[in-house]
Order: C-alpha cells, then structure tokens, then sequence
C-alpha cells in the first residue's frame, strides 16, 4: 500500500514540476515577444503624443493598460472607439473568423486526403494526387487569386468581403468562400504531405505488422495503433502550420478586401496608433504560445513509451519498476 502511494504521488509531483516549468515557458516567451515587439515598433512610429516621454515609461505604461484596454485610441479618427482594444477587435474579428475556418477546413481534409494517400502509398492514384499536392503546394497564392475571381464569377458569388451589418452573417460566409478557398489550398497540402509521410512510416512499424499477422483488419489496426500515433507525429506540426496560415491570410485579405488583421498593419501603423498594433502582437503571441504549450503538453501525454517521463530524464527502468510496485500494492488490497 505503501508503495502504490508513493507511485501516485512521485508521478504527481513530477507532472506538477512538468507543468508549472511549461506554463512558466509559455508567459515568459509571451512577456519576451510583446517587450521586444514594443522597442522595436516605438522606433518606427513617430507620435507627438508618446514621444514626449522617456520610452521605457512609456513601456511600462503600456503594460499596465494591458488590463484596461491598452489605453485609449490616440488618433481623432477613432475617437468613437472607448479603448484601443475595442478598436483592434471592430478589425480582427473577421480575421479571427477567416483564419480560424480555412485552419480547421484545412486540417480535416488535409489529414483526410494524406491517410487517403498512405494507404494507397506507391499506387498510380497516390502518384496522381501527390502530384497535385506538390503542385498545390508550391504554386504561389497571388497566382490562383486571378483564377478564383473568374470562378467567382462566373458562379455569382461576391468577390469582396460583406460585412454582417450590410446584408447579414449569411452573405457575410458566402463572401468567405473564395478567400477560405483560395487560402485552403495549400495548407491542405501541407497536411496532406505531413500526414501521409508519417502514416507511411507508422504502417511500417513492428507493431503494426504483428497485427496484421494476428488477422486484424485495417480499420481495427487503424483504431486501435495507427490513428493514435499519428495524431502524436501531427500536433507538434499545428503550430508552424497555423503560422503560415495567419501569413498568407494577409495577403488573401487584400486581395478579397477583408478588413481584418491587415487593415490594422497598413492604417494603425499610418495613424501612429502604436496601442492598437501591439494588442495585435499580444494577441499573436498569447494565441501561438498558447497553443504551443496544449500540443507540447498534449504530444508529451500521449508518449506512451516515455511512461512518466515528462522532459524530466527520468530513466524509463525506474518507470517500469514503479509500475511493478503499482500493481504489487493494488494486488495487495
């Protein structure tokens, strides 16, 4: 009994080290990333209204209007906004909708498409369509721009963005077809490629092959070893994946008139609104760094073979032999 306890409680206090250091990591790089963010955009942006002052109390000024919106909008353009946050969110909402459609679209057709085509590895289907995926991945988005707005068209759809309070959310998801469309296009490529490389590589591993021999079939295989391991070789991918799904949004935004997060970039940094652009970079960060921290967390729980090791080095002997002690102790009750 003795021993079960002391399992329990080495596993939670290693796991309890194991999270407060990643938690720890994950606002420090968001503290690090908006300090520096600060420096750097106080040196492009020329504003009577700020420059009055030494720029580190300027800083810590900013950060303390963190927590009340980061401060009041300094241009009389936006004098109709209450906060600079307020502001941000009037443009990066539709971003934040936009982004998040064509990511989440993207990564279940993606990993759709790159299982699809690590079943049929070495196929002539899987040469065709993997043909395409290269194709899709490697032409430039600004060419397939011109080849959407003819396709929009000719099936009347609206080429520029509609906002909710013109025509309402509806037409405001249909003027969103072609910009999550043409967006789509290559992170789906990109999941595809990713997923079925390691699909491939699984399917090959001795595990896999002993369930074969045991008569399994492919989706008893798939369910009970492959759709496991495979999420665990993904969701170290999400966060570089998502970045470049936020860079070429940007681009698409000009191109389809969405005012989003680019509109921000272009006229916040033309009215000196140095607030608002650093709420744009705090969000950034606390989104990436965030999410960085669920996948690392996420990819470390499900390494079954570690056992409870936790980025601790922990010797994976000393795991089993805890285990043996678990299952002694709950034999003995």
């Amino acid at each position: 009994m003795k021993r079960f306890f002391y399992v329990e409680r080495w596993i939670f206090m290693n796991f309890s080290k194991y999270f407060f250091k990643k938690i720890l990591l994950t606002f420090l790089g968001i503290f690090i990333t908006v300090t520096l963010g600060y420096f750097v955009i106080a040196l492009f942006i020329n504003n009577s209204q700020i420059n009055r002052e030494p720029i580190i109390k300027n800083y810590f000024t900013f950060l303390g209007s963190i927590f009340s919106g980061f401060g009041k909008p300094f241009s009389t353009n936006n004098s109709g906004f209450n906060s600079s946050l307020e502001l941000f969110f009037h443009y990066y909402k539709f971003s934040l909708l936009f982004v998040s459609i064509s990511f989440v679209f993207s990564f279940f057709i993606g990993v759709f498409v790159g299982i699809w085509l690590g079943y049929k590895n070495n196929k002539m289907t899987d040469l065709v369509l993997s043909f395409i995926v290269f194709i899709l991945a490697a032409i430039p988005t600004f060419i397939f721009a011109p080849i959407m707005l003819i396709i929009s068209e000719v099936n009347d759809l609206p080429v520029n963005f509609i906002e909710p309070s013109a025509f309402g959310f509806g037409y405001t998801l249909l003027s969103l077809i072609l910009p999550i469309s043409l967006l789509s296009l290559g992170i789906i490529a990109f999941f595809a490629t990713i997923t079925k490389n390691n699909l491939v590589q699984i399917l090959k591993k001795d595990y896999v092959i002993t369930l074969k021999a045991n008569g399994l079939s492919t989706l008893q295989i798939f369910n009970k070893a492959v759709i496991k391991n495979l999420f665990i070789s993904l969701v170290n991918q999400i966060v570089p994946i998502l970045v470049l799904t936020i860079s070429f949004s940007l681009i698409i935004e000009r191109i389809f008139q969405i005012p989003g997060q680019s509109v921000i970039l272009i006229s916040m940094f033309d009215q000196k609104e140095i607030n608002v652009i650093m709420a744009l970079v705090f969000f950034k960060a606390l989104l990436l760094f965030l999410l960085a921290f669920i996948c690392e967390l996420t990819y470390d729980l499900l390494q079954v073979e570690n056992g409870y090791n936790f980025n601790f080095n922990f010797n994976f002997k000393e795991n089993r032999e805890k285990d043996r002690f678990r299952k002694e102790a709950h034999n003995g009750i």
